[in-house]
């Protein structure tokens, strides 16, 4: 195998391999992270990254080793396949992007750096979601509960104040009233989370 096709190769591989462990730490409800954006927001990203590196691969294995593939229409079949099942799975790529991409308006760490909080939109729904994180490293984080719904906000770009507890931590926000007949009328609405110390969670 020439340099090049080493190169190709390694890019296809690890986009798989992360993208792999990335899906099989969701099903224990642990998160990769990157800043303040889960892995598996970019996940269409690498099936794309993955799909491309293997379609450049197959060209350079078909033109550094003709001797291996002498018919011509063996040739040509080999790079249309890898074109064509190229382009598929880059459409698969960004559509599941576009459904799992999340925006984070808020994050913020406690001071142990135990544990983490993240306002970001639901992906497919687009409504704010807040989670707390028990905090491995800032690459690895595992969800505590469900998280809460971040109901009315009035303003996604306004303060939103954290402040941490012995059990927990406590989230402001503006909300706009139940009864609001215009963007002015707000309210601050306070959300309390809890988490076991004693567990490590």
């Amino acid at each position: 195998m020439r340099t090049e096709e080493k190169v190709f190769f390694g890019i296809g591989t690890a986009s798989f391999l992360l993208m792999l462990s990335d899906l099989l730490l969701e099903v224990f409800s642990a998160s990769l992270f990157i800043g303040s954006k889960r892995l598996i927001s970019y996940i269409g990203i690498l099936i794309i990254v993955c799909a491309v590196s293997f379609t450049v691969l197959c060209f350079l294995v078909v033109k550094n080793h003709r001797g291996r593939f002498k018919s011509k229409g063996t040739r040509i079949f080999l790079r249309v396949l890898s074109i064509i099942i190229c382009i598929m799975l880059c459409l698969v790529g960004i559509t599941i992007d576009g459904i799992l991409y999340t925006d984070t308006v808020k994050k913020a760490t406690s001071d142990d750096k135990r544990h983490t909080i993240i306002i970001d939109s639901e992906p497919g729904s687009g409504e704010w979601n807040m989670t707390v994180y028990r905090r491995y490293s800032p690459f690895l984080m595992s969800a505590r509960g469900n998280g809460k719904k971040v109901v009315d906000m009035a303003d996604e770009n306004g303060d939103i104040d954290v402040v941490w507890t012995d059990g927990g931590c406590l989230v402001s926000y503006k909300a706009y009233k139940t009864d609001a007949t215009s963007v002015n009328d707000t309210e601050t609405v306070t959300l309390r989370f809890f988490y076991n110390e004693k567990s490590g969670k």
